[in-house]
């Protein structure tokens, strides 16, 4: 399967905000048209028609409502943090309450949040894609599942010593009379021997 990757910066009390409510919004207060309720021709036609200091407003509406699938990934960073997310539906928020106010972010894309990487623990490429100056696009237009996997694999250290500790463990594993324990033992072995 082959998606998308796209990438949003935000400041701290946004990503917050993401994070705890599971979408991601476009950065457009006060732009209150529904762009998905209209065919997509007139939907860039209007946003092509206003006049914002966020730059390139028909080109944001058209990766963020259409060119961004269901499925597609996200990475979102506020700069010392980032999150990587699997994406899901286009709404928008048209509630006009008291409430409403207070929360702006009325392009929404709903997100199921997969990995944390703090920046000072994040891999050369996670560092690149965070200090982004880009507020929204897109990354790759054709990433597997595998890919993103590899890509954003945290970096992480193990001494040699803990290594071969863990592996003796599993290798003692391999012979127990739990036949579930020495799958798991065995699958974990052939696992490690793959990298």
């Amino acid at each position: 399967m082959v998606m998308k990757l796209f990438y949003l910066k935000t400041d701290e009390a946004g990503m917050d905000c993401f994070l705890r409510e599971n979408y991601i919004s476009l950065d457009l207060d006060g732009i209150l048209i529904d762009f998905e309720s209209m065919g997509k021709e007139q939907a860039l036609t209007i946003a092509g028609s206003i006049n914002i200091d966020k730059g390139h407003l028909k080109a944001r509406v058209e990766q963020f409502v259409y060119a961004m699938q269901d499925g597609d990934y996200i990475i979102a960073s506020d700069g010392m943090r980032g999150w990587l997310g699997d994406v899901g539906d286009y709404f928008f928020v048209a509630d006009q309450s008291e409430q409403a106010e207070e929360n702006p972010h009325r392009h929404r894309r709903g997100v199921t949040w997969l990995k944390r990487v703090e920046l000072a623990h994040a891999s050369e490429l996670w560092k690149i894609i965070m200090r982004n100056t880009e507020t929204f696009t897109i990354l790759s237009e054709s990433l597997s599942l595998e890919e993103i996997d590899r890509q954003f694999a945290m970096d992480a250290e193990v001494d040699h010593e803990t290594v071969q500790k863990a592996l003796q463990v599993l290798r003692e594993a391999l012979e127990s009379d739990d036949m579930d324990r020495r799958e798991r033992a065995a699958a974990a072995i052939l696992l490690y021997a793959k990298k």
